[in-house]
């Protein structure tokens, strides 16, 4: 009787969602920005196209931002890569001169551009990095005018079924 109970308990119990994961009954949360673009329609009277182009372009911006902050990481994180070649091939440099003494000045014409180079990738990585707020915009293209008469090179050619009876003018008919 008492080993009935324990397992009734566990049938009856739901299972608990994981705080990550959305219930099935519950919708994608909107963030501030959308919470606000939702209030400007409200507020302007705007039609649902306007709203959605309005969200597609804040999107787009957001992912871009994403974008260059995760150049940025990757900046970095490949400055630490080259970093640690960079140490490895010094000392390996190091050691070549001290065990073979001819080969001590050579050493360090390649010691002293590589400073130069990692010296550089320091400061783009660390200095020159774009911020995330300045996203470049996409540029306007300048619309060419066409002047009249204008033949495109490619014509789309005509099926048979498009063309119109032509009827010479000549004949009469």
């Amino acid at each position: 009787m008492d080993d009935e109970k324990p397992q009734e308990e566990a049938r009856d119990a739901v299972a608990e969602p994981d705080a990550g994961e959305p219930t099935a009954g519950e919708e994608r949360s909107l963030s501030e920005a959308e919470l606000k673009l939702l209030e400007e329609i409200k507020q302007e009277g705007w039609d649902e196209s306007t709203y959605f182009t309005r969200l597609f372009a804040m999107q787009e911006l957001e992912e871009q931002k994403r974008g260059v902050v995760v150049k940025q990481a990757l900046g970095k994180f490949n400055f630490f890569l080259h970093l640690t070649a960079f140490i490895s091939g010094l000392a390996y440099l190091l050691l070549l001169g001290i065990l073979y003494r001819p080969a001590l000045p050579w050493v360090f014409i390649p010691i002293g551009l590589w400073v130069i180079g990692i010296s550089y990738h320091f400061y783009r990585a660390f200095f020159k990095a774009p911020k995330p707020d300045a996203v470049e915009k996409p540029k306007r293209q300048k619309k060419t005018s066409k002047p009249l008469g204008w033949i495109d090179e490619d014509p789309q050619p005509v099926s048979a079924d498009d063309a119109p009876d032509e009827v010479d003018k000549n004949s009469g008919g």
